[in-house]
């Protein structure tokens, strides 16, 4: 998705497609679970990639690191027990009651406070010094919000 982001849709900027060297760091950054970033993902990442490439991998991320330490601990606690749980059901229950809902009442909270949340062209607005300086626009609540929880 983001190596073709410049012939996909919601991207108003108009933003090039990104190198396979940057689309394997993305992808490896979230895949070992340490989401780092070496760009600007507005500057870089149009919002259709943002949400739809990125989104997935932001709740992901941390719902494994979540079935992980669920996983060790259930593996402390029961001397007994021979079973660690289900990876899957930890994951989606994770996903839906705790990353979903928390996202959601971050981005409200976001919203609230002024961030936006648009599919609009970057506004470039002229400084009080002369200069230009450009103000994102994008779906920024929802995807910080995410990023923010994980």
């Amino acid at each position: 998705i983001i190596m073709n982001q410049d012939v996909l849709p919601i991207n108003p900027e108009h933003m090039p497609g990104v190198p396979f060297s940057l689309a394997l760091n993305i992808a490896v950054s979230f895949v070992t679970n340490t989401d780092w970033q070496c760009y600007a993902g507005e500057a870089v990442l149009s919002a259709f990639s943002q949400m739809t490439a990125l989104t997935v991998q932001n709740f992901l991320s941390p719902a494994i690191g979540f079935c992980v330490a669920a996983a060790l601990m259930r593996g402390i606690v029961s001397k007994k027990e021979t079973k660690l749980g289900n990876f899957w059901v930890d994951l989606v229950r994770i996903t839906y009651y705790v990353l979903v809902p928390l996202s959601v009442f971050v981005a409200v909270f976001f919203l609230s406070e002024g961030v936006p949340q648009n599919f609009s062209e970057y506004t470039h607005a002229l400084t009080i010094e002369g200069d230009t300086q450009i103000i994102v626009q994008g779906p920024l609540a929802s995807q910080e919000a995410i990023k923010a929880l994980g």
